[in-house]
């Protein structure tokens, strides 16, 4: 599990390298934090659609949620990000993470 801390208003991106499968790759996405947080668990594209300041397609996400989970199938790419927004005005989030593929 992964821990990290994102400041007021800041925004933090973690790249996962998957090796190719045969199937689908199917994953467990797990995140807490102390303050509410929005997530989105996005693929190449949708990593260059947030770049540009959209809301970017996304697999799994919530919106200002403390406990973020799901368990899903995803296209077989080799590169996903997950994408974590702190949105509170004066308080850092601290923030414990796990995406893990399912065997």
């Amino acid at each position: 599990m992964g821990r990290t801390s994102i400041k007021p208003n800041q925004t933090r991106q973690i790249e996962m390298e998957l090796e190719p499968r045969r199937n689908d790759p199917r994953l467990i996405f797990e995140v807490k934090s102390d303050i509410p947080i929005t997530t989105y668990l996005v693929d190449d594209m949708g990593l260059e659609d947030f770049g540009q300041g959209k809301t970017p397609e996304y697999y799994a996400g919530f919106r200002d949620r403390r406990s973020h989970q799901a368990d899903l199938t995803l296209p077989n790419f080799r590169r996903y990000y997950l994408i974590m927004m702190n949105k509170s005005e004066d308080r850092t989030a601290k923030i414990e993470y796990n995406v893990r593929r399912l065997r």
